[in-house]
């Protein structure tokens, strides 16, 4: 038997593990455990589908606010320490100690389902630079910060079709290499994709063989239907290059989450724009 000074086990019974899970964040959230716990059962039938934590708050709230069924729970929701206790529990819940094997392989097991993940296959291309992200190239210079290289975006789009036709060539390159690329990871590795590997291939592959238009089309017919801009689309526009090595998909979650955590006066101005546009 092991004497009282000896060192804990990481997985037992004892009474100094219970004292540590007592002193867990979850025990002092000060919120109805009862009543998340009824919540997240009935979520489990929903099928809610959200890329973003932030996104995924925002789904919980609309479907209790929209949905009598779910009114027993609109108390929640309406707590402004909701999307903090939602975030709390899951970072608990997901701690290896606090799941099973069941669980695990569930979670696991949806998580390769999605087709994004074949992108962890060795030999998986590198995304495509656009144009604009060479001329940024050429125009970048150390110590530059966010405001530098929102200038630079601004700059590009405001060229003329000379000045940017030899970024659009280096792009339209890039481009082609992705296509040969992937097209050839494809057939290489057909054989041990899953079905939704392959969905996601083919969709990436017919979206770089459609995209030569709009770097190859002139600027006025490209702004004949201009499409109003969210607050949310202007803080991408200014700073999506930050992230100009990233898929699309990590890219937006990314810069959704900086978006979240901006002060008040920060998004007011976004916002006005965007209200202006």
């Amino acid at each position: 038997m092991a004497s009282r000074g000896s060192k804990k086990r990481y997985y037992s019974n004892s009474d100094e593990e219970k004292d540590e899970r007592d002193e867990s964040p979850v025990a002092s959230l000060g919120i109805d455990l009862v009543k998340f716990h009824a919540l997240m059962q009935k979520l489990q039938d929903a099928n809610l589908k959200a890329s973003t934590y932030p996104t995924l708050t925002k789904e919980i709230t609309k479907l209790i606010e929209l949905n009598p069924d779910y009114s027993d729970f609109s108390e929640i929701v309406k707590d402004p320490e909701f999307s903090n206790n939602l975030k709390m529990l899951i970072h608990e819940s997901l701690k290896i100690k606090n799941m099973d094997i069941g669980m695990l392989a569930k979670s696991v097991s949806a998580f390769i389902s999605d087709g994004s993940t074949v992108k962890y296959y060795e030999g998986y291309p590198k995304i495509p630079r656009r144009a604009m992200d060479y001329y940024i190239a050429s125009r970048k210079k150390d110590g530059d910060g966010l405001r530098e290289l929102g200038v630079y975006r601004k700059e590009y789009t405001q060229l003329p079709e000379n000045a940017t036709a030899k970024f659009k060539k280096l792009g339209d390159q890039d481009r082609e290499r992705c296509f040969e690329e992937l097209t050839e990871f494809l057939e290489r590795n057909r054989e041990r994709l899953l079905d939704s590997h392959i969905n996601f291939l083919n969709k990436r592959l017919a979206t770089l063989s459609n995209t030569e238009q709009p770097d190859s089309t002139p600027n006025k017919k490209r702004r004949v239907a201009p499409k109003k801009k969210s607050a949310f689309d202007l803080y991408v526009a200014a700073y999506e290059q930050d992230y100009a090595d990233m898929d699309e998909e990590k890219k937006l979650r990314k810069l959704q989450r900086r978006f979240e955590k901006l002060e008040d006066a920060e998004r007011q101005v976004f916002e006005r724009i965007a209200q202006k546009s």
